[in-house]
């Protein structure tokens, strides 16, 4: 279980979420992108709770390197746009 998270993460900035193994840093960017929801508390960004923002609109404003990073066959243009579709030469 994951308790007692309460951070900032500023705006236009660069965040490193580090830790041991099984610290829940996966957890945290789950959480962030709504691959699943909370069961309790709240996760907002600014004064909008993350549940009221389109997932569309959401994951397209978010951008993360897991530690494991998967690559698909193809060009370094073909990956970018697996993540951002309107991404040009």
């Amino acid at each position: 279980m994951f308790e007692g998270a309460d951070f900032d993460i500023k705006m236009n900035a660069s965040t490193a979420i580090v830790g041991p193994s099984g610290s829940g840093k996966s957890t945290i960017v789950q959480l962030i992108n709504r691959y699943y929801d909370l069961d309790q508390g709240t996760l907002t960004i600014g004064d909008d709770d993350i549940k009221n923002i389109s997932l569309e609109k959401l994951r397209a404003s978010i951008g993360y390197v897991s530690q494991e990073p998967a690559m698909i066959v193809g060009t370094i243009l073909d990956n970018m746009k697996n993540g951002k579709c309107d991404a040009t030469d």
